[in-house]
């Protein structure tokens, strides 16, 4: 009897720490997003998409989240605080993105989203990315066939009442590390517009979470996807190489310029 107390005991601990929310789901494929939109009428649901790791990826070994992460955690082990590396880190991420190309995750991921608008779904992006990317960000998307616009909200709409000030442009909300789920519903009180539902695809539980949370105080459906794709890639990611590729292609930069 002991012995099966213990292991009722074991059970309840594993599955209490072990389980995620019973909204959200793990999914490797982008086109689940489009079967869980199918389950609802399109003008009464939002459709979310996170932008790094979900929809686009760096074509290099640096450029990417976990050569972000790489980066800071560098800076970390030479005495510097997160914050420090972080500030410092930007500027080179920055740099990247505005000279490297990025690629789809998958070859079927601009056809989804595409595939979404034609069936009359809200479809925006909902990013950590600060507003200074966000431009960038919209050509990025469009050079993979990705077209991040949406008509049925402002095209531009800018609000600072949150930790730090956030911008929707082209169809990207942008909140840097304010909490999605606040950020999101707050752009949407802006815009006077409700859903009965959100689903939302990230490549991170954590935000899924945050805009899960949101949801529920507003009382609207939540349907998260965990994108799982890209998480073979992170596991492999090449530090020694990811630096090697960016030192050579800043010693390229450098040649161009003075040619």
């Amino acid at each position: 009897m002991k012995m099966q107390f213990k292991y009722l005991c074991a059970l309840f601990i594993f599955l209490l720490f072990s389980s995620t929310s019973p909204h959200i789901q793990e999914s490797d494929s982008i086109e689940d997003l489009l079967q869980e939109a199918k389950k609802y009428d399109p003008e009464k649901v939002l459709v979310a998409c996170d932008i790094d790791q979900t929809l686009m990826m760096s074509t290099r070994e640096f450029g990417g989240n976990p050569w972000f992460v790489h980066m800071v955690q560098q800076k970390m082990a030479q005495g510097m605080s997160n914050t420090e590396a972080i500030q410092l880190t930007l500027p080179e991420y920055f740099y990247a993105q505005f000279r490297i190309n990025m690629q789809t995750v998958e070859p079927c991921t601009a056809q989804v989203i595409r595939q979404l608008k034609q069936d009359g779904y809200n479809v925006i992006c909902l990013t950590a990315r600060s507003a200074e990317l966000l431009y960038r960000t919209h050509i990025q998307l469009e050079g993979i066939g990705i077209d991040s616009n949406n008509d049925n909200f402002k095209k531009y709409c800018f609000f600072n009442d949150l930790v730090w000030p956030c911008l929707y442009l082209n169809g990207i909300l942008g909140v840097k590390d304010n909490h999605k789920g606040e950020a999101l519903f707050r752009f949407l009180d802006i815009n006077k517009t409700q859903f009965e539902a959100v689903i939302f695809i990230d490549d991170q539980e954590k935000y899924l979470k945050q805009v899960e949370g949101s949801a529920a105080k507003r009382d609207v459906e939540f349907v998260g996807l965990r994108y799982s794709k890209c998480d073979e890639l992170s596991k492999n990611f090449n530090p020694d190489l990811a630096d090697e590729e960016y030192e050579t292609f800043i010693a390229q930069e450098r040649l161009a310029a003075q040619a």
